[in-house]
């Protein structure tokens, strides 16, 4: 067995208790964000329900916080999980496996695959077997967008006065309020960290790029923010 099917064979051997892990992780962040926000949405439905005036800005903050760690957890656990198959420059798919200059000329690239039948070949044998995969690294990646923007929101309930009794200089001045706020905004920092450090920029590129290409990027939320979160920042973990 070589390298790389024992690390792919990672995925797959324990499938249906991994998906139950997923699903379950993916709940516990779902939930987390639904307290976070203080906001409800349904697909059926724009309205939102507002629990703020029930709740203190320090208790969001380190419900913030508290999130913030089980991203930053998620992260690390998929940096040790990276498969072969997309680490590899000179694996079996790295032909079909494309970083950010996809993005240059998308077409040109889909029509070289799509006219080749071993890339093509290769292309669907990889959605097959690591399209899974693909989900959960794009879920985190998602996760983290959506951290950012629902802490800047916050941030920005605060100062508007949203949580009634609470200003930014209250919450602040508050021990644990204080410390909240701090450990959230560090949260946020080892997420970045993490991104760069343990993971090879072109690993980043292609998963960003394999998950558009299977799903399209016109059907994915955040997508632009993603492709800038993963995009190389020079620091390089290889």
């Amino acid at each position: 067995m070589t390298m790389e099917d024992s690390v792919d064979d990672d995925w797959s051997s324990d499938d249906d208790d991994d998906r139950g892990k997923t699903m379950k992780d993916s709940v516990s962040l779902e939930s987390m964000e639904r307290t976070t926000t203080g906001r409800m949405t349904t697909s059926a439905s724009t309205t939102t329900t507002t629990s703020s005036a029930s709740r203190t800005a320090a208790r969001a903050a380190c419900e913030f916080a508290a999130r913030a760690q089980a991203l930053v957890a998620e992260l690390g656990r998929l940096a040790d999980r990276v498969p072969r198959a997309v680490s590899d420059a000179r694996g079996k798919f790295a032909s079909v496996l494309l970083d950010y200059e996809y993005f240059d000329s998308p077409l040109t690239c889909d029509d070289k695959i799509e006219s080749s039948g071993t890339l093509l070949e290769l292309d669907e044998e990889f959605r097959a077997s690591h399209g899974r995969m693909l989900e959960r690294y794009w879920n985190a990646f998602d996760a983290c967008v959506r951290w950012h923007s629902d802490f800047t929101r916050f941030v920005e309930d605060v100062t508007e006065g949203t949580y009634v009794s609470d200003t930014m200089e209250k919450l602040l001045a508050d021990e644990d309020g204080k410390q909240c706020v701090v450990e959230a905004m560090a949260g946020f920092g080892l997420m970045l960290k993490v991104l760069d450090e343990r993971y090879d920029w072109r690993v980043k590129e292609r998963i960003v790029v394999a998950y558009c290409r299977m799903r399209g990027s016109d059907d994915v939320d955040n997508f632009d923010e993603i492709v800038r979160l993963c995009r190389r920042t020079g620091y390089d973990a290889s």
